[in-house]
């Protein structure tokens, strides 16, 4: 059944604005890329509204199985904490609307969450018109850390804190059940329905968004400070990884700490529920290079996705260099092929737990850390 809303003019005469239907799903998807407040930030966060920087529309999506169909999402948005928000558009009058797009969208989480990276991201929103840097210092600010950010936005990923969004000028009610439900169950990520009605008089038109899925009760399970997370430190991480991957793993995570963090300009400790990480850091200029990462989860992570568009690691050759070396590491042994080399190398600690896999580990991060001081092109401004 179609609604009103109504319009008081003079302070005397109300005038019915009649509800009128999309006539057209791309009119649609067009005015939430150029307007992503109709996505409700507002409702979704009454304390703190939600912002939207459109990465890209139809952000390619595709998984690491070999051969798996190519997919894209409508609209990649990022928000001001850097949550990636995933939004799929239909009308109502599409039969995909009522249980098939909850399968869409729950599958493009779980590529995001295990195929996506931030040099995914930050190519997609270059390709979408300024410099990406450029426009995330628009969106968020000039005093804005964006390498900050950036490492936000991984974070996110890598521990699944996704917004996903169904969007439709009408939203079925058996729809709205799943979504509760999902909402319910989902932490940190959420799942929402936004319902965009528009209305029409004399030539003027009006539209309303209302966020359908977000409960008291869910609003309060997903607080500002459980959707944030808390900021880890290392006691914290060790008294995880311990519990995660046993005593000898911490003892080696300690190790490679103590041994690294003079050779970095700081160590970035993440954020996070259940798990977590450390990440030395190397600050040349503005410039900012990630050595390596280690998990909570007691899972070591060589980042080539932080490396191989920053000098020198732009060459190729060097790049290739890093990977064999790593390759070499006893209880490694030619276990990476060249295509982690636009992603990450993750093993488990435990793997390497032996003295000369150790030391040949080390030896592959003195040659990251050496690459990235010996670099001519590069001065440091510390």
């Amino acid at each position: 059944m179609q609604g009103k809303i109504y319009i008081l003019q003079d302070q005397s005469k109300l005038s019915p604005m009649a509800e009128t239907q999309w006539d057209a799903e791309h009119k649609l998807q067009q005015l939430i890329a150029e307007y992503p407040d109709l996505l409700g930030g507002d409702q979704i966060d009454v304390e703190n509204h939600r912002r939207w920087l459109l990465v890209t529309r139809e952000m390619p999506m595709q998984g690491e199985e070999p051969n798996t169909t190519r997919l894209s999402l409508d609209h990649l948005f990022l928000d001001q904490d850097g949550i990636p928000t995933l939004v799929e558009v239909k009308r109502g009058s599409n039969a995909q609307v009522r249980r098939e797009v909850v399968g869409q969208l729950l599958d493009y989480a779980a590529i995001a969450t295990s195929s996506l990276n931030v040099r995914d991201i930050q190519a997609a929103l270059s390709n979408n018109g300024a410099p990406a840097d450029s426009r995330l210092e628009k969106f968020l600010g000039e005093d804005a850390n964006l390498e900050e950010f950036w490492q936000r936005v991984q974070s996110n990923l890598d521990r699944g804190q996704l917004r996903l969004i169904v969007l439709a000028d009408s939203i079925p009610a058996e729809l709205r059940r799943v979504v509760e439900f999902l909402n319910r169950q989902m932490n940190p990520a959420e799942f929402l329905a936004v319902e965009v009605k528009q209305f029409e008089y004399e030539g003027q038109k009006v539209l309303v968004p209302r966020v359908l899925g977000v409960t008291e009760a869910i609003r309060q399970k997903k607080s500002p400070v459980a959707t944030i997370g808390k900021q880890w430190d290392e006691p914290m991480f060790m008294a995880a990884i311990e519990e995660n991957a046993g005593v000898e793993v911490r003892t080696l995570a300690e190790q490679l700490l103590r041994w690294i963090t003079p050779q970095v300009t700081n160590i970035f400790w993440g954020q996070g529920q259940k798990n977590s990480c450390f990440i030395p850091t190397i600050r040349k200029g503005k410039v900012d290079y990630q050595v390596c990462r280690v998990n909570s989860d007691g899972v070591f992570v060589f980042p080539f996705d932080w490396l191989n568009k920053k000098t020198p690691f732009d060459d190729g050759t060097v790049l290739s260099e890093l990977l064999s070396k790593i390759n070499a590491i006893p209880g490694i042994r030619n276990r990476f092929g060249e295509e982690k080399l636009a992603g990450r190398a993750r093993f488990p600690l435990e793997d390497i737990l032996e003295i000369q896999s150790v030391e040949a580990l080390k030896s592959v991060l003195t040659f990251i850390v050496e690459s990235v001081n010996l670099d001519p092109n590069m001065v440091s401004k510390a």
